[in-house]
């Protein structure tokens, strides 16, 4: 052997050369996977923000279109009935109260009528505020009302004249059966009622503001911050430009109070001109990109420091490692499951002669005492697994031993001691391979997942059990898993009486065939489709009265087996609008 001039081997200063390539390599993947990471998750927090302004958006849109729609209904309702007036009538005051009562479109004090006619003066209001002899003709609905049709007209927010209100306001022509201009029916709609409900749409999250503005720039309502900002002019802001950009979007931009930068979503609403947006702050995501950045650099400061340390240590024991590598490299592997997994099960199969060795830890999972309740046998260990999850274990199994994936993973249910089930992460690696690449030896761990199956299964019935409307857990087979509360008064039965029933029985028997051929034409599809569109259908209620629902359906996985939750919705008063 030779030595260089230290008195060292040059298989040393090789092995050194290729020791630092391989830190120096090894610590510009992790920088590299750190900073992936780290942006993975800034994009994930930032995705996750932008689907909640979205989904705050179209709930707060919707409820604002059918709060205008029942005003406008309202309104269509007065301007048909002055039709049929006597023209003496059509001034007196009582009566077009009376008519103005009878198509009030709440009974709240935040909705109103009034009627204005063909001078721009007040007759009546349906709540008695005194509008009689009041001139409203300088307003803006009634200028356009009266220079031609608008249809419903969305006037700009404005101080009340004579309750001093916040309002804005919904028009409309009225005209006599000849089409006479007779005047125009108001209905002034308190702004604090819409930013009362946006206060609640914000569940007290301080980073998040919702807003109402009409598309002439205008703020009409907004929470927080009602007071301040109603009527401000937002035409010239970054924000306004976005909006007007297209129909609906998600963007960021700065605050038009503070400057600072938020994530909007908005959305028109159909047919009006009232645009709401949600802003959420930005400032918590990028604070979490700091925390991000300074714990990814301490990880790397301290893997480099630990590789510097473990290379000194490695050059050190050279000579000894090397005589000793085969064996090691088994231990190792072995030990790194045990530590990966400390206190959890290992194993070890000899694949030539079936023979599997079970630690005691994993036999006690089992609830097992020693070997002569159970075999240390690879086949003892096949029969113990669940029949649903078979098919799929030992397909990922022999994948690993093909070497088509380098680590064996899988997650199934075990047969107990006492003949109940045990949920179990199995983990493995093959360590042995013949000259043809046959799998000789695998070794590997096995930990209890139990608690955190029940925990995921417990969260999703949760996360059901809180929704407002009815909703159901259905299995592939049809059979209604859970039930939430409010599927008691849509249908009529307990909770626990829908558990185990097929949800074919919620269908008119009429319906129930094409029902059924729906429902496996989903299951067919949920691949392709994994988020069904909402669908009408007729539902059965307990005693048999059908009604009409809207049904969206959602596939999940749980237990390792696909189900689908339903959400239901009881549109009869939709249908009878």
């Amino acid at each position: 052997m030779t030595f260089s001039p230290a008195g060292l081997p040059p298989e040393y200063s090789r092995f050194r050369r290729r020791l630092v390539m391989g830190l120096v390599t090894v610590a510009c993947l992790a920088i590299i996977a750190v900073s992936w990471k780290i942006h993975s998750s800034y994009r994930e927090r930032e995705d996750a923000a932008r689907e909640r302004t979205q989904s705050i958006v179209h709930a707060v849109a919707a409820h604002m279109s059918d709060s205008i729609q029942l005003v406008d209904f309202a309104l269509i309702g007065f301007a048909n009935a002055i039709k049929v007036l006597p023209p003496e009538q059509r001034n007196s005051a009582a009566t077009i109260r009376q008519l103005l009562a009878r198509h009030d479109p709440a009974s709240s004090d935040d909705f109103g009528s009034m009627f204005v006619d063909a001078n721009g003066v007040g007759v009546a209001s349906s709540k008695g505020i005194a509008v009689q002899g009041v001139s409203f003709a300088d307003r803006d609905y009634f200028q356009a009302q009266a220079a031609a049709d608008q249809g419903l007209y969305v006037s700009e927010p404005l101080i009340a004249r004579v309750s001093k209100r916040r309002i804005f306001t919904l028009s409309r022509r009225v005209v006599s059966a000849q089409g006479e201009f007779l005047g125009v029916i108001v209905a002034p709609v308190n702004a604090a009622r819409f930013a009362a409900m946006f206060e609640l749409a914000r569940f007290n999250n301080k980073d998040i503001s919702i807003a109402l503005v009409h598309q002439r720039g205008k703020m009409i309502a907004r929470a927080p911050l009602f007071e301040q900002m109603f009527a401000a002019n937002l035409l010239n802001t970054e924000v306004f430009r976005q909006m007007r950009a297209a129909p609906e979007q998600t963007f960021q931009a700065n605050s038009t109070l503070d400057g600072k930068p938020m994530l909007y979503s908005f959305r028109s609403l159909e047919n009006l001109p009232l645009d709401v947006f949600v802003g959420i702050s930005v400032k918590s995501l990028r604070q979490a990109l700091e925390d991000d950045l300074l714990m990814g650099g301490a990880g790397i400061l301290l893997m480099l420091t630990i590789m510097l340390l473990s290379a000194q240590v490695a050059l050190t024991a050279y000579r000894r490692l090397e005589t000793s590598r085969q064996a090691l490299q088994e231990s190792e592997l072995r030990l790194k499951f045990a530590l990966e997994a400390a206190g959890q099960g290992v194993w070890d199969w000899n694949i030539v002669s079936n023979a599997v060795y079970f630690s005691s830890d994993w036999k006690q999972m089992l609830e097992y005492a020693d070997d002569v309740e159970m075999e240390n046998t690879f086949d003892a260990w096949e029969s113990g697994i669940h029949p649903d999850d078979k098919p799929r274990v030992m397909a990922e199994l022999h994948r690993c031993l093909e070497g088509r994936t380098p680590i064996y993973l899988s997650e199934y249910r075990m047969r107990r001691k006492d003949g109940s089930w045990k949920w179990l992460l199995g983990r493995g690696i093959v360590v042995s391979r013949d000259a043809a690449g046959q799998a000789l030896r695998m070794t590997g761990t096995y930990a209890d997942v139990t608690d955190r199956k029940q925990a995921e299964q417990a969260q999703v019935h949760k996360i059901i059990e809180a929704a407002p409307d009815p909703m159901l857990l259905v299995g592939n087979d049809g059979i209604i898993v859970f039930a939430n509360g409010a599927t008691e008064t849509a249908f009529g039965y307990a909770p626990n009486e829908l558990k185990g029933m097929n949800v074919d029985q919620l269908v008119p028997l009429h319906s129930r065939s094409s029902h059924a051929h729906y429902r496996k034409a989903f299951e067919t599809s949920r691949t392709q489709h994994p988020n069904d569109a909402k669908r009408p259908l007729a539902a059965v209620y307990k005693d048999g009265t059908e009604f009409p629902v809207e049904i969206s359906l959602s596939p999940i996985s749980m237990d390792g087996q696909p189900v689908v939750i339903a959400s239901i919705r009881d549109i009869s008063e939709r249908k009878r609008a």
